[in-house]
């Protein structure tokens, strides 16, 4: 039909200069984008979002909420709950979604660390309860990482008796 099925045009920078970067995508015959780089980084796919896969690294005391808890007398030095690999870091941001905080019981807040190859990038506190979603977070220095490890820890200084909710429930690589 005559319609250009591939182009590259200039997208608002990332700088302080205000200058701009070029970017190409593949677009289908209706001009819809069907894969691009990240204008905005220079790093990466636009799309898609990629799923990481984490798993639950402790024992849950019951999944009665319809989410994961551990007691927090197991919890008084920083322990990993959640942890994954990256097959190959192509993106240059992480969201992670999840369960966070005092699920019954009386405890101080719990810390929550994400870590990328053991360097924290994201540290979070929650005296609550909340499901809500971390990030984008920086993840670009490890850009081009094979298997990179991922995980979550959790420390909660004081307390005994509660439960603290540790539940992921996506987490992902993504574009700006």
């Amino acid at each position: 039909d005559g319609g250009e099925l591939m182009f590259s045009s200039d997208a608002a920078s990332s700088t302080e200069d205000s200058s701009f970067r070029q970017y190409w995508s593949l677009t289908d015959a209706q001009g819809n984008i069907i894969v691009s780089d990240d204008a905005y980084t220079g790093l990466g796919l636009a799309l898609p979002w990629i799923p990481i896969v984490m798993y639950p690294k402790f024992t849950t005391t019951a999944v009665k909420y319809g989410y994961l808890t551990i007691d927090n007398g197991q919890i008084h030095t920083e322990s990993t709950v959640w942890e994954g690999r990256i097959p190959l870091v192509i993106q240059p941001y992480l969201t992670v979604d999840g369960t966070w905080g005092i699920g019954s019981g009386s405890s101080t807040a719990p810390t929550y660390k994400l870590k990328i190859g053991g360097t924290t990038v994201d540290t979070w506190s929650e005296s609550g309860l909340g499901a809500y979603q971390r990030g984008p977070i920086d993840i670009r220095p490890w850009f081009g990482w094979h298997f990179a490890k991922i995980e979550i820890t959790v420390v909660v200084p004081t307390g005994s008796g509660a439960q603290i909710a540790a539940q992921v429930l996506g987490c992902t690589m993504r574009q700006s």
